[in-house]
């Protein structure tokens, strides 16, 4: 087995996990000016 393939699973999750955050884009810049800072600043 590839001695590195932790990484490569690493990797998967975080761009599923960037790919999930981008389509939370359109949600989250429909709000209004304060709720963005608010999620900002949890």
């Amino acid at each position: 087995m590839y001695t590195h393939s932790t990484y490569w699973l690493w990797a998967a999750g975080f761009y599923r996990l960037a790919k999930v955050e981008e389509a939370a884009d359109k949600l989250i810049y429909s709000w209004t000016h304060n709720e963005r800072y608010i999620l900002v600043s949890m």
